[in-house]
């Protein structure tokens, strides 16, 4: 069985800075971790390009999954709230 593991962190900076993305790793024993590409990164000149902040993943009933996430709000730009959902 392999786990996913999604976190946010700051590929370019030790402390904090704009640009923040959600990594991903996986295991198949809790100890051992491949870190793969970020999962999801700011575009350049889009709503998210200050950064990909919190956010959550669920599983429902029928197996699909449901993503949610939220950029912030800078310089009066909208606040970026996106939604995704997929097949298992």
């Amino acid at each position: 069985m392999r786990l996913c593991r999604f976190y946010q962190h700051l590929p370019t900076s030790c402390e904090w800075d704009w640009g923040l993305v959600w990594g991903h790793a996986i295991s198949s024993d809790l100890v051992h971790w491949e870190h793969l590409p970020p999962a999801l990164r700011p575009t350049p000149g889009e709503l998210d390009a200050d950064g990909c902040f919190s956010g959550c993943c669920t599983v429902d009933e029928v197996r699909c999954t449901h993503d949610h996430v939220h950029g912030c709000e800078i310089k009066e730009q909208p606040r970026l709230w996106a939604a995704a959902t997929s097949r298992m």
